[in-house]
């Protein structure tokens, strides 16, 4: 963030590109302010820029959901056109965010050299392109196309700021499904299926259905785990990359049977009268431990049933495995408890789901509030007949009297053919997996081009269709973008693809996709001409630098093309551990589970190498611009931290500032230290409460040094409000407003009167 604020020119060349720094100006503060922690202030920065942005591209009113990958480089260019060093007559010629604008192409592959080229390009490219984000993520690619008539080549090198890959999509998956039937035998059947990776839930869900001879309308595909028991219920448009190894699909009875009146959550309708209750068996252990056992059951239920009633329809639906001695019991006895969960309940991964008790003595347990609120939370069809989740939990003293059969061995399902079939193709070739590597492959891979992208050669004067064109990286930037190309539009239809990509954290090397010649040098200018089969020392001294990148963040999108969510997964480069943000949610994450088929955009940084100018005239900057870089920088420095004004300063300053915003969440996790220094104290501004003034008062508002604040908590009473002499600045970057909003029309004034009460 230092690095940006140097680049930071002063206001004449501000004038000339007629841009600003409003963009740059709000994000180091962004930073500053988190790093700070600073909530308050964060959300008066986040609101700011959000109006900037809106201001500058109208995509970006209201609430709308926009693209990351579109954002991100519209923040990068707009941030780029603010920071250019780049003359001004120069910059007038070039059009802004020129990142794909510059191109050289030759149309004789003998006459002029690919590194000449490609030096020329680059050459011309940061003339006009100087800044920060161009000697950090720029760097060029090559494409070469051929004339099929007068065998003429186009060379052609242009700058990339990202790379969209392609996802390969011929991938097939195998999924292995427990089919539990409500009255067939056997009760449980494991299947295999070898679907393409393209389909969701619901093509399993019709796939199981015509394997088994059932209604995919009833069925249920659910995540059971053997000792935490229920996890999560599949819908239709969620991808089968979602399905584990532990998803059961449970047969509920039929919904068209005339004698099955339907099932609704409001208490007004007269027909409400069965509810469907899935049911696990567990047992409870002395040492607190429970583990599940036997097959899941379904049984319905009146929903005026009491809890003897639901007891034994319980046992009655398991009578091969209870003693017949058990029903007698359970007509006066407690045989087990009964607790349900909200399997709509959203938790973070590896919590359980809070279970909720029902009592043996409530006249209607079916009737319970958490169970209404649950059958108001059903989605509909989508993801299966309506039910709730119930634990039957068995005390270990009785279940060995209870059961036929303990220690329970005959839960395992029987296993199709079809699962062999489907094991078969984890070892074939084609696997489910796609790898960083192919989408790569399928990037520089030649493409052919039809009539509607001809390339007009200009030798032969006419456009050749079916035109071969080769596409090769030729640099790396220090920071090297991916952006995995999940979104397909078509004039039909629009779709995601959610196929799972293996990325690797680490040692990334993508040099067999450079073009076989090419120039790399440290500074990334095209200025010598390397080829593979050289000198092995130049090679491996180009591997180690060019070749090698380490992930350090990646952007995820979970959802559909029309809605979904983002979150971040960040490696903290200190102590090389992975954080997972999730809005206001801050976790630690295991390495494992960084990548996923949610990853989006890949941030990946050149090993063992510090980011080079990209021109030599970058680093080349005036005196007296680099003063007055300083003198920004120390001053957003001094309002940013919050330091307090000397007694020459502490005179007074007239605030103005923007609406009372709404607190934030919190964006950070806290510090580990537990202790705080009283240097620490006195930088962070103490909350203070607001009271409007009457419209026909004003007051100027002036801040106490940090030590007579101190003095004067000390000894005024708890409830005596402060004097008028030890006012508050409630806003740190009031004198900064009338800058940043030059160009906007003036914003109304308002003033508040601030009480400290201890």
């Amino acid at each position: 963030m230092r690095n940006i604020k140097n680049a930071i020119v002063d206001n004449t060349n501000l004038s000339q590109q007629s841009i600003g720094f409003k963009v740059i100006k709000t994000f180091v503060q962004i930073f500053q302010a988190l790093w700070n922690n600073s909530s308050n202030t964060t959300s008066k920065l986040l609101y700011d820029f959000k109006s900037i942005i809106s201001n500058l591209n109208k995509q970006y009113l209201g609430n709308e959901q926009n693209d990351a990958q579109e954002f991100l480089l519209f923040l990068m260019n707009t941030i780029h056109d603010e920071l250019n060093l780049a003359t001004t007559q120069r910059y007038r010629q070039k059009p802004k965010n020129s990142f794909s604008s510059i191109t050289i192409s030759s149309q004789s592959s003998s006459s002029i050299a690919s590194s000449e080229l490609a030096h020329r390009a680059w050459l011309e490219y940061i003339d006009a392109n100087q800044s920060i984000i161009t000697s950090t993520f720029s760097a060029q690619l090559h494409s070469t196309l051929r004339c099929n008539q007068c065998k003429q080549e186009s060379k052609t090198f242009e700058p990339y700021l990202l790379l969209s890959l392609p996802i390969p999509q011929k991938i097939i998956k195998p999924v292995f499904i427990t089919v539990v039937f409500l009255n067939q035998s056997p009760k449980q059947l494991q299947i295999g299926l070898c679907l393409p990776v393209t389909n969701t839930v619901k093509d399993v869900r019709e796939a199981i259905a015509q394997q088994s001879n059932l209604d995919p309308n009833d069925l249920v595909l659910i995540e059971i785990q053997q000792h935490n028991g229920f996890s999560q219920v599949f819908h239709d448009t969620e991808p089968i990359s979602r399905l584990t190894h532990d998803v059961y699909a449970i047969q509920f009875p039929s919904s068209n049977s005339e004698s099955i009146e339907h099932i609704t959550s409001s208490t007004e309708n007269s027909s409400l009268s069965y509810i469907n209750l899935l049911v696990l068996n567990r047992v409870r252990y002395n040492t607190g431990r429970t583990e599940r056992f036997g097959a899941p059951i379904v049984v319905r239920v009146p929903r005026q049933s009491n809890y003897r009633t639901l007891q034994l329809s319980i046992i009655k639906a398991q009578r091969s495995l209870i003693r017949d001695e058990v029903m007698e019991y359970a007509q006066d006895y407690v045989v087990f408890q009964l607790t349900l969960i909200d399997q709509y309940q959203s938790t973070l991964f590896g919590t359980l789901k809070q279970e909720y008790s029902i009592s043996h003595d409530v006249q209607w347990p079916l009737y319970l509030e958490k169970i209404l609120e649950i059958l108001d939370a059903y989605d509909g069809p989508g993801i299966g007949p309506s039910h709730i989740q119930v634990y039957a939990n068995w005390h270990e003293k009785f279940v060995g009297e209870f059961l036929s059969k303990w220690p329970y061995g005959d839960d395992k399902p029987d296993i199709h053919q079809s699962v062999a079939q489907a094991r078969a193709t984890l070892h074939q070739p084609s696997s489910s997996l796609i790898s960083l590597a192919d989408c790569f492959s399928l990037f520089t891979q030649s493409e052919s081009l039809n009539y509607d992208d001809a390339w007009m050669c200009t030798h032969c004067r006419r456009k050749e269709n079916g035109t071969v064109k080769h596409l090769k990286i030729w640099t790396t930037p220090y920071v090297l973008i991916i952006h995995l190309k999940r979104f397909c539009q078509t004039k039909i239809s629009n779709s995601k693809l959610t196929y799972p990509v293996q990325f690797p954290l680490d040692n990334l090397n993508i040099k067999r996709f450079l073009s076989t010649t090419r120039n790399l040098t440290d500074d990334g200018e095209n200025e010598s001409l390397i080829d593979d089969e050289q000198d092995e020392s130049i090679e491996n001294q180009d591997e180690r630098q060019y070749g090698l990148y380490d992930l350090f963040a990646v952007c995820n999108h979970r959802g559909s093309m029309s809605n979904g969510h983002y979150t971040a997964y960040c490696k903290n480069p200190i102590t090389n551990k992975w954080f997972c943000y999730d809005d206001h949610l801050v976790s630690e994450l295991d390495p494992s589970r960084v990548c996923t088929p949610d990853a989006y955009i890949l941030f990946y940084k050149r090993r063992n190498t510090l980011p080079s100018p990209s021109s030599q005239s970058i680093s080349k900057s005036l005196s007296s611009q680099q003063e007055q870089i300083d003198s920004i920088v120390n001053e957003f420095d001094q309002h940013l931290n919050f330091n307090p004004l000397s007694p020459i300063e502490n005179k007074k300053i007239h605030c103005t500032l923007q609406p009372p915003l709404p607190l934030p969440r919190r964006l950070l996790t806290p510090l580990s230290s537990s202790s705080t220094s009283e240097d620490d104290c006195s930088r962070v501004p103490c909350p203070m409460p607001r009271t409007r003034l009457s419209k026909n008062e004003t007051q100027i508002i002036s801040q106490p040094i940090p030590s007579v604040r101190q003095q004067i908590f000390n000894t005024i009473p708890s409830s005596e409000s402060l004097n008028d002499s030890n006012k508050e600045i409630l806003s740190p970057w009031s004198r900064f407003n009338n800058y940043r909003y030059s160009n906007d029309e003036p914003e109304s004034n308002v003033v508040y009167h601030t009480t400290i009460i201890r």
